[in-house]
């Protein structure tokens, strides 16, 4: 979802009215000089975007607190390790020293068979595509299709099966604002990694 900045431009017109119409009057001073002032200053540009690796234990941004996982690498050199989640039980949360909006979680190589739920502020959040987005998947070998991510039953699971194969990554965000924490705990699967957190807006998201 891209924000857009938008400039509305009043239109004003005269009608003929039937009567001898005088000219304009000259613009008084005041006027001329508020069309001679420069155009007010451009809004100024939104929070930067700041990635946060789930490797690291700066707590100047956020914090996070692992269960049951390891950190592990399976090729994909841009975000390697990632922590890594199988089966039932293991998570990841995330807390923000300041409140967000629109923070991103970044997902790699989740399957069909991987599904994940997921908490905002501590409470049970449901995945749609009303209440998250993600960004465009990135590739890092094998992965068909459009996406590598999906929004099912209000959870989080791969868009490929395990046979297609799904080497890519991709930020999921919470369109939600006043957002403290976040955390996924995996549900069921062979394993899928969680590679850090986003806050600020990095790219477009879907």
């Amino acid at each position: 979802m891209r924000p857009y900045l938008c400039t509305v431009i009043g239109l004003a017109a005269c009608g003929d009215v039937g009567v001898h119409r005088l000219p304009d009057a000259p613009a008084a001073p005041i006027d001329a000089a508020h069309d001679a002032a420069p155009d007010a200053a451009p809004d100024a540009p939104g929070q930067p975007c700041t990635f946060v690796p789930a490797t690291s234990t700066s707590q100047t941004v956020l914090s996070y607190t692992q269960v049951g996982g390891a950190f592990q690498s399976f090729g994909c050199a841009p975000i390697d390790p990632t922590y890594w989640i199988s089966g039932s039980g293991m998570s990841l949360k995330v807390t923000f020293v300041s409140p967000q909006t629109r923070p991103s979680i970044r997902v790699w190589g989740m399957n069909t068979d991987d599904t994940a739920s997921m908490m905002v502020n501590g409470a049970a959040y449901s995945l749609t595509a009303a209440t998250a987005s993600f960004t465009a998947k990135v590739t890092c070998g094998l992965s068909p299709g459009a996406n590598g991510v999906a929004f099912v039953g209000g959870s989080l699971t791969g868009a490929n099966t395990p046979g297609e194969g799904n080497y890519s990554y991709q930020d999921v965000t919470i369109e939600q604002s006043n957002v403290t924490s976040v955390q996924l705990t995996g549900l069921t699967g062979a394993g899928w990694g969680i590679a850090g957190a986003t806050v600020g807006s990095c790219s477009p998201t879907i």
